[in-house]
């Protein structure tokens, strides 16, 4: 888990693949959908999204078995994110309406459902998701979290594609909240930065965006 907060995806998958192997052997099964999740969370991040499937599927497997809410909403969001990278929209919205039915207010579903629908040209519907998960940031502890980070750089790209978006000021509030805080961790200050960069092209802000660009690329030297 560590791995992948710090942005050493690679490592991640490695230390992930390992961690499923050891949980076979010990016939760990909760230990073994953990290692998954990470396993096929992390895929995707390194252009592996197809070998990902793989991973969630045996994740929902087992989450299933274990009829484990917060798991199956989680192996909703992260096979909707697979399918994403995959181009399969249809797979995503229905993985993540699927983790919507069981937390209405998730964060990571609402961010997925709002760029299905950029993605497919429903903007007014990808509007009411992103207002849902506004909604939903807002009820969470503010502070340097995967949540305030789904905000910060899903609205600003919902608007890069679809125009219009009205809730650039949330985004940007989010970022702030992780980019100001002393314990963010690297990817939760890459997200952030990016989505503050696109925020400042939408602005016509060269110079702040440049800006967001140079510490971006000092940031992911570290």
């Amino acid at each position: 888990m560590v791995d992948i907060f710090q942005g050493k995806f690679w490592d991640s998958v490695e230390k992930s693949s390992r961690g499923i192997e050891l949980a076979r052997l010990a016939n760990d099964k909760e230990a073994e959908l953990e290692h998954q999740y990470w396993c096929g969370g992390t895929r995707p991040l390194v252009g592996d999204a197809q070998q990902a499937t793989l991973n969630l599927e045996r994740m929902l497997v087992l989450a299933e078995e274990f009829q484990h809410s917060f798991w199956l909403a989680t192996v909703s969001w992260s096979m909707a994110q697979a399918a994403t990278c995959l181009g399969d929209w249809e797979s995503a919205r229905q993985h993540s309406e699927r983790g919507l039915e069981l937390f209405p207010n998730d964060c990571r579903n609402s961010a997925v459902r709002m760029q299905v629908a950029a993605e497919l040209g429903e903007f007014n519907q990808g509007k009411r998701y992103m207002e849902n998960l506004v909604s939903s940031v807002r009820m969470s502890p503010r502070g340097p979290t995967f949540e305030y980070m789904v905000a910060a750089l899903g609205i600003p790209l919902f608007d890069r594609i679809a125009g219009g978006a009205d809730q650039l000021d949330a985004a940007q509030d989010a970022a702030d909240a992780i980019l100001s805080a002393d314990n963010s961790s690297t990817v939760l200050r890459w997200g952030a930065m990016a989505g503050s960069a696109l925020s400042s092209i939408r602005e016509g802000d060269r110079s702040a965006s440049a800006d967001h660009y140079k510490f971006y690329y000092q940031d992911g030297e570290r």
